[in-house]
């Protein structure tokens, strides 16, 4: 709550005078965290604002009563703006559910910010996705734009240029196009098509990113894994689509271990802390499509750690088995 009320204080120290990006907020059973967001954008005052809110589930009496707090805390918004809504009476779930209300955005606007309801962005985040979607709204090699970094462990200031490119998409604040999110298709028979002709790896030169997200969307299809960001990722790979990454975080996630959180992290966890400038931000911008081979490497050893030797394997399951027979 404390880092909260600082980012709050500090976006009111750094007001831009308006914002006129499409905004889409995704809800659905938080009012807390969702009022949280609201707050922070009172200091940006978006002129144009769509809320989607998940409907309540059935075997979760609880769902009722927070769904519709949810509805009630969008009359607390207090700044001339557009609101437009999309309310569900039944839950669609967190993957259908949010790519359904995403493409329900992209039906009326031709770019914007998606933000989660835990996703609270500061108050550079919105420059620097304005600044994004205009240098590259015409290079359709970029598919995303990413508002968080999750690398804490590397000092990226002496980084030459304020952003980089990856394959696949971060998701906790970004935005994007229409034109861009047209491609997204999570079909078994796009899937099937892939695996059976071996394209995901041979667009990704047998990389861990191909094999990582064979691996991932093939539990999302089989409904083994619930999200839908997983695809969006898998579709930058099938479209040689990229996605900016900045150089500093701009978003701070409230909700990871929320108790109704759909999903949870480890106890080890560690979300970055959102950058403040000092000043006001010139961007630097890369003259080529640069990647970070240092970022990538962190978030692989986070997919795929390294085995311990084969003999610290071995011996445990060896000691199991002898113990299974002994008793």
């Amino acid at each position: 709550m404390f880092y909260s009320a600082f980012i709050f204080i500090i976006n009111a120290l750094h007001l831009p005078t308006f914002m006129d990006i499409p905004i889409l907020l995704l809800a659905f059973n938080r009012p807390d965290v969702f009022q949280e967001l609201l707050d922070s954008l009172r200091f940006v005052k978006p002129q144009k604002i769509y809320i989607a809110v998940d409907g309540p589930r059935q075997d979760k009496p609880d769902d009722f009563e927070k769904v519709k707090a949810v509805h009630n805390i969008i009359h607390t918004i207090d700044w001339p703006c557009e609101i437009k809504t999309l309310f569900r009476e039944v839950n669609m779930g967190c993957r259908h559910g949010i790519t359904d209300a995403i493409s329900w955005f992209f039906k009326q606007e031709t770019f914007g910010i998606i933000l989660e309801d835990d996703c609270i962005p500061n108050v550079h985040f919105f420059d620097y996705c304005r600044e994004m979607l205009e240098q590259y709204k015409e290079d359709k090699r970029v598919f995303s734009i990413a508002g968080y970094n999750p690398v804490n462990t590397i000092n990226f200031d002496n980084y030459a240029y304020d952003y980089w490119f990856y394959p696949t998409a971060i998701c906790w604040g970004w935005a994007t196009w229409a034109n861009r999110w047209q491609f997204y298709n999570d079909s078994e028979t796009l899937y099937k098509e892939v695996i059976s002709n071996n394209s995901l790896l041979q667009q990704t030169d047998n990389s861990w990113f191909g094999n990582k997200y064979k691996f991932l969307v093939d539990k999302v299809l089989k409904e083994e894994i619930t999200a839908w960001d997983y695809i969006w990722s898998y579709t930058l790979l099938l479209q040689n689509g990229l996605s900016i990454i900045p150089k500093y975080n701009f978003i701070n996630n409230i909700g990871c271990n929320h108790p109704d959180a759909s999903h949870k992290f480890d106890e080890q966890f560690v979300v970055t802390k959102t950058h403040v400038f000092d000043s006001e931000i010139k961007w630097k911008h890369p003259t080529y499509m640069i990647r970070n081979a240092a970022f990538e490497e962190v978030l692989k050893l986070e997919f795929f750690p390294p085995q311990p030797p084969f003999s610290k394997r071995i011996i445990p399951k060896i000691k199991s088995f002898v113990k299974k027979i002994i008793q």
